[in-house]
């Protein structure tokens, strides 16, 4: 079964749906506004740049919905800074006036400083919560009354799953996040009496943005990303679920995993480099440095390992199949209540069995004290 076939959506499902779509001159707005009008939608192109006065962030809201009209689809340009009120209620007038109803809303837009405390400034602090959280809050109150006219309202919000770890919260920009998927669970409860559903969506990688390549790396680091086309194809995965799931958090990877499409690799900007872990994905950071180091080998589908918990009588372990291009590698962290051995060796051979290593070799290192071990295993191929 080929990949078109498998996810095939029913013809009505986005047509003439109109999306509002906040930070879609560029970057992941951008991809989930052309590939939503690709399937029908009418895209409210909503965003600050009107023209280019920066060579650093290309595009603009005129250039983006004129590629959609350019397609065959239907746009409207609507010039929005997310932090203004005013502007805010007069593009949700916008788009009530020219087309007369409003669908979904997807909460794009967004503002990253990846800072400690000692060195954010306050002006970037405050950019950071008005942007990702309180814009929000607000665009959705806006909208509201219209989306409960619609026959299948939808709320997408690009925020990350919760992991309630110091190392998280340590930064201002997770929290700005965690208080807008905060709002996906609070708003899920509150509007499901409307029919109106509510989610949020996160890349598993780094994706070739502008943001990224300004703030975190440059070309290096967009070399180990996933195009934006790839988590606006999650986006429509999730937009065409069942209204009756709601308040959940989705990672773009396993939606599109789920939904049968067998190779990604097209969605790498470079085959030939390893891909970096986003941000919130895995073990919280040791500040920006940390998260650019992250890095995993996919398999030849474009695939990145899944974690997996397998249990062991006295603890649990917590493992990361890495496959590379040389081989395929096991790191299990494992708590054991008591020295044994022997445990450890039944452990990696079940696992080496789950992934097909038949012939395989542990190393066992010990971490922590007496009392409460922790041992490491390095499960590789032969």
């Amino acid at each position: 079964m080929n990949d078109r076939k498998k996810t095939r959506k029913k013809p009505d499902e986005l047509k003439d749906k109109v999306y509002f779509i906040t930070g879609a001159s560029r970057g992941i707005g951008k991809a989930i506004a052309l590939h939503l009008a690709d399937k029908g939608a009418i895209i409210v192109v909503a965003a600050k740049t009107t023209r280019e006065s920066d060579a650093r962030l290309p595009g603009t809201i005129y250039a983006t919905a004129r590629e959609i009209e350019e397609n065959g689809g239907q746009a409207l340009a609507v010039a929005l800074d997310v932090r203004d009120e005013q502007q805010i209620k007069a593009a949700i007038a916008q788009t009530i006036e020219r087309f007369g109803r409003l669908d979904g809303i997807i909460n794009n837009a967004g503002a990253l400083y990846m800072s400690s405390l000692d060195s954010t400034r306050m002006k970037d602090h405050d950019l950071m919560h008005a942007v990702n959280t309180r814009a929000v809050d607000v665009i959705i109150q806006e909208s509201l009354p219209w989306l409960k006219l619609s026959d299948n309202p939808r709320i997408l919000n690009i925020s990350p799953p919760i992991a309630l770890h110091p190392g998280w919260l340590s930064f201002g920009y997770t929290r700005s996040k965690y208080a807008m998927s905060m709002a996906t669970i609070g708003y899920a409860e509150q509007l499901k009496q409307y029919g109106i559903a509510v989610n949020s969506l996160w890349p598993q990688t780094a994706i070739d943005t502008s943001a990224v390549r300004n703030k975190l790396g440059g070309d290096a680091t967009a070399a180990l990303s996933r195009r934006a086309e790839f988590v606006a194809l999650a986006a429509e995965l999730v937009l065409t679920k069942p209204k009756e799931v709601t308040g959940q958090f989705f990672i773009d990877s396993q939606v599109i995993r789920s939904s049968g499409i067998r190779s990604v690799s097209r969605f790498r900007v470079d085959r030939k480099q390893p891909l970096l872990l986003d941000f919130f994905i895995g073990e919280p950071p040791q500040g920006k440095e940390g998260a650019l180091s992250r890095v995993v080998w996919p398999d030849k589908n474009g695939w990145l390992p899944e974690e997996n918990v397998a249990h062991l009588a006295g603890g649990e372990s917590e493992l990361v199949m890495l496959a590379s291009e040389v081989g395929l590698y096991a790191v299990a962290r494992v708590t054991q209540d008591a020295d044994r051995y022997e445990g450890l060796i039944e452990l990696s051979q079940l696992l080496a069995e789950q992934f097909n290593m038949n012939k395989h070799m542990t190393q066992i290192t010990k971490l922590g004290g007496r009392k409460k071990p922790t041992y490491l295993l390095a499960i590789s191929s032969l």
